[in-house]
């Protein structure tokens, strides 16, 4: 099997379920499209760009929006950040660094 294979094999796989005040959320991780494409909508708000990640990832178990363009304000001004935060850490995933310090952790020490 090919790498691109294999990476797109992985992307289907990585379709992930989250918890939040008792609903499910269901994300895939972000792709480099789709960041493109809201960059490019959003060049210079960071907040925009947040938000409509949102609208664009966050489904329930039938695949259908949990959001609508409809909740972009509220998304943005009347949702406290550390209930979006589980949510975005789904989205893009694990950074550099804890990628590096899981891998510390799961490599047996060179003895």
């Amino acid at each position: 099997m090919s790498l691109i294979e294999k990476l797109k094999d992985d992307f289907a796989s990585r379709r992930r379920k989250l918890e939040v005040l008792g609903e499910e959320v269901w994300v895939t991780p972000m792709t480099v499209g789709e960041n493109t494409v809201i960059g490019a909508l959003y060049p210079n708000d960071s907040a925009a760009r947040s938000v409509e990640t949102l609208v664009r990832k966050c489904r329930d178990a039938e695949g259908k929006p949990i959001f609508t363009k409809d909740d972009k304000e509220a998304l943005r001004s009347l949702v406290a950040g550390d209930r979006l935060g589980p949510i975005f850490a789904a989205i893009h995933g694990p950074s550099t660094a804890e990628l590096e310090k899981k891998s510390e952790t799961d490599d047996p020490p060179n003895t």
